[in-house]
């Protein structure tokens, strides 16, 4: 490789997180972060790097540890043979977590891929989904983790993330206090 193909790598690699540049780079590297019609599986007709799958995750869990999971991933990927068979199907925070769907990948990495998943997903519940600080706040509306910062700029209700992950572990009712409801259907 020519010393300038390898700035002008640099220089996409070093360019703002999200800009076109940077995309740029995050595609070159990982292939299948680039947008597909989900059901032609083609590239989209007019991509101009102005987004990625990645950009789908929360800012500050793409700071955080984006590109770091993507290259866990890609290491994978690779072994099996399987870069540019891989797809992404949606990622997105739920409930405070980060949730991802793929498409199905060769049975010889199916658990070690879910693991890095499943890595990515436990740690997000304790990062800022805003900045990528180590969250101390879960929100109690829209379920989120915050960090003091963030939490401040913002009017919304919030518990303490140790208090939120203990209520989680040791729910506080018993089968005394759980009835189960039965619904008749419609016209019965």
């Amino acid at each position: 490789m020519s010393n300038e193909y390898l700035d002008w790598l640099h220089d996409l690699r070093d360019a703002p997180v999200g800009t076109e540049d940077h995309n740029h780079w995050l595609c070159l590297m990982f292939p299948w972060l680039i947008p597909r019609n989900r059901w032609t599986d083609e590239e989209i007709e007019d991509f101009d790097y102005s987004w990625t799958e990645l950009d789908a995750m929360p800012d500050g869990w793409r700071k955080a540890f984006g590109e770091q999971m993507c290259e866990e991933i890609q290491k994978l990927l690779e072994e099996a043979d399987w870069v540019y068979k891989y797809r992404i199907l949606q990622i997105k925070e739920k409930f405070g977590y980060l949730h991802w769907y793929d498409s199905s990948v060769p049975e010889s990495i199916k658990e070690r891929l879910n693991q890095i998943i499943r890595k990515y997903e436990d740690l997000s519940a304790r990062t800022c989904f805003i900045c990528g600080a180590p969250a101390t706040k879960i929100s109690t509306g829209w379920i989120c983790p915050w960090c003091d910062d963030c939490a401040e700029k913002k009017r919304e209700h919030f518990i303490p993330i140790d208090e939120y992950f203990k209520k989680i572990e040791e729910p506080e009712w018993d089968d005394s206090t759980f009835h189960w409801i039965s619904i008749e259907p419609f016209g019965h």
